[in-house]
């Protein structure tokens, strides 16, 4: 989750030109395979490219409040009582059990669509925090479902959904969360990047990461690392060789 988190950020936020689009198209790439399972995930020893120090700051730094905002979503769903067992079901699957049965019958939680957006509600509004803390924990709730939004365009143009989800999509949660959730104090002067900014950005995005799964299917199936750009330029460094045969 660290990483497509990290990889995302590196091509939303406002670098004021310094980053350029190429390695935003690479680091989406990067961090839609991620949630794949299809990049190695040994970056700390191969980085897959060089981040400047002071950007590398900004696009780690919303991973404790996405985290918080998870587990705090999570928890919800206990507060609003959505685990009791009036809200079990009963779900057919398909496995193998040692008594020969190929389908029994288990016990699974609902995931109803409204509880969802009222868990994502209460992941906002139980916690306390301070206001400079909420206007930031406000900002990455929303821009996490912008990112989950572009994972999902390359997901869905990939894997053709092809049942009904348990689970809103990220636009619709991310409007849940605009329209009903408790406001930071700074919401007006960020009511412009979130109501046109962002989901702009996300659109865009959107566009140019389905268009390369159509076209590029390939760079999102093998098993292996993409890197931010070619070898011997600023955003890579030299090519280096990693063993070599005697």
């Amino acid at each position: 989750m660290f990483y497509f988190i990290k990889f995302s950020f590196l091509a939303l936020i406002d670098s004021g030109g310094r980053i350029p689009p190429e390695v935003c198209v690479a680091s989406l790439r990067i961090a839609i395979r991620t949630m794949f399972e299809k990049e190695t995930l040994d970056f700390d020893w191969d980085p897959r490219g060089i981040i400047p120090e002071d950007i590398e700051k900004v696009i780690t730094a919303p991973y404790p409040y996405i985290m918080t905002f998870l587990a705090g979503h999570e928890y919800s769903h206990f507060l609003n009582g959505d685990l009791d067992d009036y809200h079990a079901v009963q779900k057919t699957i398909s496995t193998y059990f040692k008594d020969g049965e190929d389908y029994k019958k288990i016990g699974a939680y609902n995931s109803n669509q409204k509880q969802e957006f009222a868990a994502d509600l209460g992941a906002l509004n139980y916690p306390k925090f301070d206001d400079e803390e909420y206007n930031l924990y406000y900002y990455y709730a929303l821009s996490w479902f912008a990112i989950l939004a572009i994972f999902e365009a390359a997901e869905n143009t990939m894997f053709l959904p092809f049942n009904k989800q348990s689970h809103p999509g990220a636009k619709a949660r991310y409007n849940n969360i605009l329209n009903n959730a408790k406001r930071p104090l700074n919401f007006e002067e960020m009511k412009e990047f979130y109501t046109v900014d962002l989901p702009r950005l996300v659109s865009y995005y959107e566009e140019i990461i389905i268009e390369d799964v159509q076209y590029n299917c390939e760079a999102y199936e093998f098993e292996g690392s993409v890197y931010l750009a070619a070898p011997n330029t600023e955003w890579r460094g030299p090519e280096l060789i990693d063993r070599v045969d005697y």
